[in-house]
């Protein structure tokens, strides 16, 4: 904009001084100039500069289904102009018909000259294809969810209802058949059959009373060419080894060839070992015997051929172990274990003079006991040595016992 009228110029908003200013408003401005002559005398004036815009728009449906038309309308050019692309013509509205998805474009000129563009797309929707998905095949006493899809609205047959997913639980094979519409008013037929499988019989077969630290195997069937799940994380084998501690409860899940499972439980019981015990004399001399006898269960088996019965004597001439291994009533055993000692016999021997004078005395003095005891005949005490004055030639005995219990005897005569 150019002012004039006088000598010098001051443009509001810090346009300067000069008397033509460029502008670029971004809307509808005033501006302000102010002039002064060369005898100082001033005047202004205000001029607007208006920003006029176009704005285009594109109305109508922009989905259809194959074979399909639909009309779209630009608007924005007032009384302007309108200008399609394709050679679709300058008319505001047009009908179109197209056979895959097309985007269209209108350039718009309102009265001042000014052009905007918009574009749309109209999206061909092929005609819906009707899809159920879902399990089609459960076990018995099960359910299923069949889902519908291709379209926006669902209408099941057996009155069951408009939502795209069902879940159904029938007692025998049975067929159900949706209708899908899609928001274009087109609509499409799908069938699903659902197939009722029996269930599988799950068994466990094996011992299931055991001995204390021992072990059994369980094994699973029912599952026809499928698969089984053992509780306890025991693994997938039909077969498995345990070995409780205490009565346990183990459990099969079995699934067959449909997927369809059953389930089973056991209770291994664990028995207690009984408790093995060997009484008697574990200590004799040679030449002596003792009885062993067993304790703890039902039956009892020796080792060294000994037989079956509780107690047996022997007569070992060495030190022996003897082992005997007990069966309660529930099988369960346990072993025990006895060493004899056999200990040797001492020697007794009497030293001391054995020929005196009548009337006179000789000291007798026993030995071979060791730290055992001395017991002499006639009432003569248990001291090692006695004193003995005989009026006649006279015989003494005395019986020695060593520390072992064992013993032997030694005599004399004093003429």
């Amino acid at each position: 904009v150019t002012a004039s009228g006088g000598g010098t110029y001051v443009w509001s908003t810090s346009l300067g001084t000069n008397a033509a200013v460029s502008l670029s408003p971004a809307s509808t401005t005033a501006y302000t100039v102010t002039v002064t002559a060369a005898d100082g005398c001033t005047d202004s004036e205000t001029a607007t500069v208006t920003v006029a815009t176009a704005t285009a728009s594109i109305s109508g449906t922009t989905s259809v289904c194959t074979g399909g038309s639909t009309t779209l309308t630009a608007s924005g050019a007032g009384a302007g102009m309108y200008a399609w692309s394709n050679s679709l013509g300058s008319n505001a509205g047009i009908t179109v018909s197209p056979t895959t998805s097309t985007t269209y474009t209108v350039t718009v000129t309102n009265a001042s000259g000014c052009t905007d563009s918009e574009t749309a797309t109209v999206t061909v929707t092929s005609l819906p294809a009707a899809a159920i998905g879902g399990t089609t095949s459960i076990c018995t006493g099960g359910s299923t969810t069949l889902t519908a899809s291709g379209a926006g609205t669902y209408a099941w047959s057996n009155s069951l209802g408009t939502n795209s997913g069902i879940t159904v639980s029938p007692a025998t094979t049975t067929t159900y058949t949706v209708t899908v519409t899609d928001i274009n008013g087109c609509t499409d037929s799908e069938t699903a059959s659902v197939t009722v499988n029996s269930l599988p019989t799950a068994a466990i077969g094996g011992t299931t009373a055991i001995c204390s630290g021992g072990s059994t195997t369980l094994t699973a069937s029912g599952a026809g060419g499928g698969t089984y799940a053992w509780s306890n994380s025991l693994g997938s084998n039909a077969g498995i080894m345990v070995s409780p501690t205490t009565t346990s409860s183990y459990t099969v899940t079995v699934t067959d060839a449909n997927g369809c499972t059953d389930s089973e439980t056991v209770n291994v019981t664990v028995n207690n070992l009984p408790t093995a015990a060997i009484g008697g004399t574990t200590s004799i001399c040679t030449g002596s015997s003792t009885t062993l006898t067993a304790s703890g269960a039902g039956t009892y088996a020796w080792s060294n051929s000994l037989g079956s019965n509780a107690g047996i004597t022997v007569s070992p001439t060495t030190n022996t172990s003897y082992t005997v291994t007990v069966t309660d009533a529930n099988g369960c055993t346990d072993s025990e274990t006895a060493s004899v000692t056999v200990n040797s016999l001492p020697t007794a021997a009497i030293g001391g003079t054995t020929t005196i004078c009548s009337g006179s005395s000789t000291v007798l003095t026993a030995s071979g006991a060791g730290a055992g005891t001395y017991l002499w005949a006639n009432s003569l005490g248990s001291n090692a040595g006695i004193t003995v004055s005989p009026t006649s030639g006279t015989t003494y005995t005395v019986t020695i016992t060593d520390a072992n219990g064992c013993t032997d005897s030694e005599t004399v005569s004093i003429t």
